[in-house]
């Protein structure tokens, strides 16, 4: 999805110096700024910070932050000089507000819609009731109530599912369609600031990563501040103000079917906020253990490097739950987990020991590169590493779930990702 805004932009400090740009942002992407000005040799080029504010075609306040310039050219021909165009990247857009710098901003709600939240909360308003007859056909929906837990300070997690209607044309038939959307508001009256949302926001991409293990990004992120509205007659509504960032993809869930989960809304319902106030500690204590298990899971690596990932995470994990970081053993750090979880695994790593000596073999040789060990037959590669990773993702996702208290019967789904069949090719 592409979205567009044209208007005027300026510096904070010197809003009287404006510049007609184009504002670009499209799913996985950073909001792109393109600016044009200029005509003659002589025109001077309006400078910018790391915040520019500007106002779409129809009055839109936005705000530009951690902007940073990109490439600028100007056209030419026997006429003369043609425009300026220059390219601005920004991290974040705010679209209805415009704020002074990236702390002084704060929302009291922050809707997002998730990927994979749909299938994952399994809340409808569809009513059983609702039938497909003739003459008449009967359909039932009636919003549900909002699902509410107190996570940290006076930070409030709410689920929501709003109907959402569209209209169509297909086939030549008119088409109207009712679905639900789910969605996860944070609240706050104290205020929550660009800093706390992405500290929510990887915590809520965790819990539905590790539920569906799919990658998981945001579809759409929509705040507002209580102080922040516009009058009609007697009635204040509140400004709605969109986040666009790199993070924003289109939707995508798994069916709600508990089969392809390791676990579900309604598995953890009664003990929502004792769990996502887990997943918050180990965001914070498994940090470097979490960001190396992710980059397996958002990028596609090299089979020797995303070995070399899996094995950091395991021992940053081990590290901070077992205190063994001054231990260097790494065979006897894997063969512990493998041991702790081995009635999660269920057979899965068959000898814990082998295991972790195969572990310790291939990260040495594939950080400290020495063909004798290779042609020793002591290093696993091709199909064999292939394996070993897969047992690697596995055990860590088991490390991780089992520290949330997801009950071990549900972790038959991780053994879904294994290959049953793996082709080589010699090249």
């Amino acid at each position: 999805m592409k979205r567009e805004a044209q208007g005027f932009w300026w510096s904070p400090d010197r809003p009287d110096e404006r510049v007609f740009g184009i504002l670009q942002h499209s799913n996985g992407g950073s909001p792109n700024l393109e600016l044009f000005s200029g005509g003659t040799s002589a025109s001077k080029a309006v400078e910018f910070g790391s915040v520019i504010h500007g106002t779409d075609e129809r009055g839109t306040p936005i705000t530009l932050l951690n902007a940073s310039q990109g490439n600028s050219s100007r056209g030419w021909s026997v006429w003369g000089n043609g425009l300026e165009r220059r390219q601005i990247h920004a991290g974040t857009a705010l679209i209805g507000i415009h704020a002074a710098e990236t702390e002084s901003v704060g929302f009291n709600t922050i809707r997002i819609e998730l990927q994979q939240l749909d299938g994952w909360l399994g809340i409808s308003g569809f009513s059983k009731d609702s039938f497909l007859g003739f003459p008449e056909s009967r359909l039932h929906y009636r919003v549900p109530e909002a699902e509410t837990f107190l996570v940290e300070g006076d930070i409030e997690v709410r689920w929501r599912v709003f109907p959402q209607l569209n209209d169509q044309f297909v086939d030549g038939r008119n088409c109207r369609r009712i679905s639900d959307l789910a969605a996860v508001e944070l609240c706050s009256q104290n205020g929550i600031s660009l800093k706390e949302y992405a500290y929510f926001l990887k915590a809520l991409r965790l819990l539905l990563h590790f539920a569906s293990l799919r990658p998981v990004y945001p579809v759409s992120v929509v705040g507002w501040q209580d102080d922040h509205a516009f009058q009609v007659g007697d009635e204040s509504i509140k400004q709605e103000i969109q986040v666009w960032t790199s993070l924003i993809h289109g939707p995508e869930s798994e069916m709600p079917f508990p089969d392809l989960w390791t676990f579900r809304y309604e598995c953890i319902r009664g003990r929502f906020s004792e769990i996502f106030e887990k997943l918050l500690r180990a965001a914070d204590e498994l940090g470097e253990a979490i960001n190396c298990y992710s980059t397996t899971v958002y990028h596609r690596l090299p089979t020797a490097v995303e070995c070399l990932c899996l094995v950091q995470a395991l021992e940053a994990f081990d590290g901070v739950c077992n205190g063994t970081f001054k231990k260097r053993n790494l065979n006897a750090k894997i063969e512990r987990l493998v041991t702790l979880h081995s009635s999660a695994l269920n057979d899965l790593i068959a000898d814990a020991a082998t295991f972790g000596g195969q572990v310790q073999e291939a990260r040495h040789y594939y950080t400290h590169h020495n063909p004798e060990d290779l042609n020793r037959g002591m290093v696993s590669k091709g199909v064999d590493l292939i394996r070993m990773n897969e047992r690697l993702k596995i055990l860590f996702q088991t490390c991780m779930l089992s520290r949330l208290g997801i009950p071990e019967p549900n972790f038959g789904r991780l053994r879904r990702q294994i290959a049953s069949r793996i082709v080589e090719y010699e090249y």
